[in-house]
């Protein structure tokens, strides 16, 4: 964090982004969370999602030296390209 605490915006978002692909994230994000839920539409059919979440805010880092880091929407746009 002190290394990117002076840079700019943009070479902030750039130097996160490259952290995050070369993998620099903590293990126990990598255990996703299946949430389900259910309801029902306007005619009364019944509906079921089921989606995968993160455990906790995205971070750089390991499980005992991380840091939660707030992107932009741009730069969690090409974070989660990076998972296809």
């Amino acid at each position: 964090m002190k290394r990117i605490a002076s840079l700019s915006r943009s070479e902030r978002e750039a130097a996160i982004l490259e952290e995050l692909r070369k993998g620099n994230l903590p293990p126990f994000l990598r255990k996703f969370r299946t949430i389900c839920l259910s309801g029902s539409d306007a005619s009364g059919k019944a509906h079921e999602v089921r989606f995968q979440v993160m455990p906790d805010y995205l971070s750089v880092g390991s499980d005992t030296d991380f840091c939660r880091v707030p992107m932009t929407p741009q730069t969690a746009w090409w974070t989660a390209r990076l998972t296809r």
